[in-house]
């Protein structure tokens, strides 16, 4: 693919068109680069790009997408070996390390749920219906990572 044809959040390694190392770059907008790590805003059109080499960007929102990816990618590589054990631990890490998705909001006249430090928020009605015991929330402003109750139907 030629450089213009890459699309905007691309992560790439670049060789710039007068160099002979590549650097790594985030793809800004349509017609250009934004080089990594700069002590600066180093910026190069496409036009400045001999070669592009995209980079694995592993979606983390997905997490059983993500988690089967690094096993269908590298457990071919290890099945059997003594590494092994040392890939699933990596697997192992790199789950833990990324948040369980967000549910689904109930809309149940006292709901609970529960963020990833125990706070509970219960459901009642009104424009901000989330109350923790000291302000009334909206769902966006809420890091839910499990659901206690669904309520009644209001």
């Amino acid at each position: 693919m030629k450089p213009h044809e890459y699309e905007a959040g691309t992560v790439a390694m670049i060789r710039l068109v007068d160099a002979t190392t590549e650097r790594r770059a985030l793809r800004i907008g349509n017609i250009g680069w934004h080089l990594r790590p700069s002590n600066c805003d180093e910026f190069v059109l496409d036009r400045e790009v001999a070669d592009v080499r995209p980079l694995v960007v592993l979606d983390v929102e997905d997490r059983a997408g993500l988690l089967a990816t690094l096993h269908d990618s590298l457990g071919f590589m290890y099945a059997g070996q003594p590494n092994a054990r040392r890939l699933q631990d990596l697997i192992d890490q790199i789950s833990a390390q990324i948040k369980p998705p967000k549910p689904a909001e109930p809309t149940g006249l006292g709901a609970v749920v529960e963020d990833a430090s125990g706070k509970r928020f219960v459901r009642y009605d009104g424009d901000w219906p989330w109350l923790d015991g000291t302000a009334n929330l909206q769902w966006q402003h809420i890091n839910a990572v499990r659901v206690l109750s669904e309520g009644v139907p209001a």
